[in-house]
């Protein structure tokens, strides 16, 4: 019994430091994730997002968009990281339900450049022009429900 006791110590520090605030402070709570690729731009990949694509008989389709945000520093990168959530929140509400029209389509499909110039839009509107150098779109799934 006594030669397991000094380990308690040990176990109690080690909980401490997994469940203290900077712990998860490096991005975690916004599920985006950082890399430096080439070494000299950084990119923050952020979550996809699932949008419907609402017509007059209700949900025609669902998308899914996944999105990386190019960054030319590790300064700029942790300042726009920080504001992922609230660029997200953005994207969500430009995007959600509004797909179904001509603006962003080319028949049936997506009109890929057309998206991207309206993601670039509300990410300088969030962040500052300037502020990222690229959205980059990372893949599209369509599901067409008819």
């Amino acid at each position: 019994m006594f030669r397991s006791l000094w380990m308690l110590p040990i176990a109690v520090f080690a909980v401490a430091i997994l469940l203290s605030p900077s712990a998860f402070a490096k991005g975690a709570a916004h599920n985006s994730e950082v890399s430096n690729a080439a070494g000299d731009a950084f990119y923050i990949k952020m979550s996809p997002m699932v949008l419907p694509v609402i017509g007059d008989s209700g949900i025609q389709e669902v998308m899914s968009l996944s999105v990386a945000l190019q960054v030319k520093d590790q300064r700029t990168l942790e300042s726009v990281n920080i504001l992922v959530p609230k660029l997200n929140d953005a994207y969500m509400r430009a995007l959600y339900g509004k797909m179904n029209g001509s603006a962003y389509r080319n028949g049936r499909f997506l009109d890929v450049t057309k998206l991207k110039i309206k993601l670039v839009t509300i990410t300088d509107d969030v962040l500052g022009k300037g502020k990222v150098d690229d959205v980059l779109i990372q893949g599209i799934n369509q599901r067409h429900f008819d």
